[in-house]
């Protein structure tokens, strides 16, 4: 995953994304940034496509590999 494709994201798509892939479910993003669980799940069904993944595990591994990534 490159910067570039977090830059589509909008700012609540990057705050959903933030804490999804820290491992809470839709239920906890809800109450933490105050919104529905339909609203989580609107997020990501716009997040997923904008980062080439098919579901959370995908987005969580990609974030691992980018942040692993050592730039010499």
């Amino acid at each position: 995953m490159s910067i570039k494709n977090l830059e589509q994201l909008t700012p609540k798509e990057l705050a959903v994304f933030n804490l999804l892939t820290t491992g809470l479910l839709y239920k906890e993003i809800a109450l933490e940034l105050g919104v529905s669980i339909d609203t989580i799940k609107k997020h990501c069904k716009n997040i997923y496509p904008k980062l080439g993944v098919r579901n959370r595990t995908e987005a969580t591994i990609l974030t691992t590999k980018a942040s692993n990534v050592t730039i010499k």
